[in-house]
């Protein structure tokens, strides 16, 4: 059995079945988990089982998926539980563009990444902020839920996606957008309780670098929406550094497709729908103080300048050779970043 667009196909031997049932297949549009490549598919009735394995094809566009994706790890995958389950099975073929597996029971289908890395790895650097795996995305259901932290402040439970934007705001803009208790899809509604200003998807005002994007979901109980940060902005798309999506190398500069202002779900997943993008507000930014001194003295160092105007507090960048900057010090052996301290300022390390 195939349908119309060509996209799915089923094949189901003789004696598969003990009874005659009608099989349909279409194409889901909410409750999908993240991690899938392309959009997914309800093979329904959901829950029926087989006596021998049935065969399902997914046909995939490999034009529209990131192009960080390379083709030979993709799989097929059935969502059990809120996550996308493998078909150890499962087999691509790159010529066609086709994920082809044997199942014996009925549920929702997608393409997926083949591997994701363990849980607290080390996918990339970007912008001197580290990217890490999820891994499972349950993991706190079974350890003890683990809370990161920067600079003395929380920015989240380990790896979310939201735990790596706010850890992003907080190093690259000394901001702390941070709300304990709340998802990614509350992030555009609570924009300006975190500082930002918050755009519509489809709207005036275009997407830039460092904007953060965000899905609130589709409303149904397990999705909790996704946040990424916009790392470069191109005419028909826009590239996101993100985590607790694909869980491996794919989650950096992944791409999105954009019609002018309005960009696509993430990655296909019509049940993670852009709802818009936020960013710093527009204000002036002070001068740069004058007058820096530092005394060095008993193991310590106290680094003292003349106050700004208009300035309540200093991002400080410090590093054992000359020519740091803010754009630098994370580069260096042993640079480093101070957040919100003001004159005089003790260093015990340096």
């Amino acid at each position: 059995m195939t349908t119309p667009s060509g996209t799915t196909t089923l094949t189901i031997p003789a004696g598969a079945l003990s009874s005659n049932i009608v099989v349909t297949t279409s194409k889901s549009t909410s409750g999908d988990p993240v991690g899938a490549v392309i959009g997914s598919y309800e093979f329904e009735p959901n829950g029926v089982t087989f006596n021998s394995p049935v065969t399902i094809s997914i046909k995939y566009d490999p034009t529209i998926m990131s192009s960080s994706i390379n083709e030979t790890d993709l799989r097929l995958a059935y969502e059990l539980g809120g996550e996308w389950v493998i078909l150890a099975n499962s087999a691509v073929d790159t010529a066609n563009h086709i994920i082809t597996g044997q199942t014996t029971h009925f549920t929702k289908y997608s393409v997926v990444t083949a591997t994701k890395l363990p849980y607290g790895s080390l996918i990339d650097i970007f912008n001197s902020v580290e990217v890490r795996s999820n891994g499972n995305s349950n993991y706190c259901l079974y350890n003890n839920c683990l809370y990161n932290s920067l600079y003395g402040t929380t920015t989240g439970m380990k790896w979310q996606c939201v735990e790596f934007v706010n850890r992003y705001y907080l190093q690259v803009y000394g901001k702390n957008i941070r709300i304990s208790g709340t998802d990614a899809k509350d992030y555009y509604k609570t924009a300006l309780n975190r500082g930002l200003v918050a755009y519509p998807n489809g709207g005036t005002v275009q997407p830039q670098v460092g904007d953060i994007l965000v899905s609130e979901g589709d409303g149904s109980p397990n999705n909790f929406g996704h946040v990424a940060i916009i790392g470069a902005v191109a005419a028909d798309r826009v590239y996101v550094t993100q985590q607790n999506w694909f869980q491996n190398k794919n989650d950096v500069n992944a791409t999105i497709p954009r019609n002018g202002n309005n960009i696509s779900p993430f990655f296909g997943n019509n049940s993670y729908k852009i709802k818009g993008w936020l960013r710093l507000p527009v204000t002036a930014i002070p001068l740069p103080p004058i007058g820096v001194s530092a005394l060095g003295e008993n193991g310590q160092v106290t680094i003292s300048w003349n106050p700004v105007s208009g300035a309540t507090s200093y991002n400080l960048y410090m590093a054992s050779v000359s020519g740091v900057t803010s754009t630098n010090y994370g580069t260096l052996a042993d640079g480093m970043k101070h957040v919100g301290v003001t004159s005089p300022f003790i260093h015990g390390e340096r």
